[in-house]
């Protein structure tokens, strides 16, 4: 490859890269968040399993 062709590639390249980091940059502080976004759905949803249950076996003893 030639000196010309070889800077070509480099330039390109590069500037292939940085469009690519000003597309995934946004979409990683989004995907960030939407998974702190599931941990604390996780949480809710395990909370009110535990508190269904607990009122189930409540309710079993009062009858």
């Amino acid at each position: 490859m030639g000196k010309i062709e070889g800077i070509f590639k480099s330039e390109i390249v590069r500037l292939a890269k940085r469009e690519m980091r000003k597309v995934f940059v946004p979409v990683s502080k989004d995907v960030r968040v939407m998974k702190g976004t599931l941990s604390q759905l996780r949480k809710t949803v395990h909370e009110l399993e535990r508190a269904m249950t607990r009122q189930i076996k409540e309710a079993g003893v009062e009858k």
